[in-house]
């Protein structure tokens, strides 16, 4: 029993968690820049990891800054991702950084961790008409 513990720890260790993706950098994983306001912006990164099957799972919310981490997946077992997106104000444009964690960690699931990123975002600029 003590050898199965040992060999599966690294793989525990390695699993994403809502405490992980809270001490994230704030500028952690894809990044997006636009133009609309704020608020707009909010409710449009929502409903694009909405699309995707992300349920949000906890928010903040200043009059600069918004952010929220949302899972998918992870009541099905060894699959399932968390996502972090933080919208924030920086003089006339609203940063977004879209942040995606894959439960399991290897090489493949960080790479379509960054693929999601990065449709996540283009699914945002999407819904606010950007081109």
């Amino acid at each position: 029993m003590k050898k199965i513990l040992f060999f599966l720890w690294p793989i525990l260790a390695s699993c994403a968690t809502k405490s992980e993706m809270r001490s994230l950098p704030s500028d952690a994983g894809s990044k997006g820049v636009f133009k609309e306001s704020m608020e707009k912006v909010r409710l449009a990164a929502q409903d694009s990891t909405g699309e995707l099957g992300f349920k949000i799972k906890e928010q903040t919310s200043s009059d600069l800054e918004a952010s929220y981490i949302a899972s998918q997946g992870l009541s099905s077992g060894g699959g399932g991702r968390y996502v972090r997106v933080r919208v924030a104000r920086n003089g006339g444009e609203v940063l977004v950084y879209v942040a995606v964690r894959s439960k399991a960690e290897s090489r493949e699931a960080a790479q379509t961790d960054e693929l999601i990123e990065k449709d996540i975002l283009k699914r945002i600029g999407n819904r606010l008409g950007v081109k």
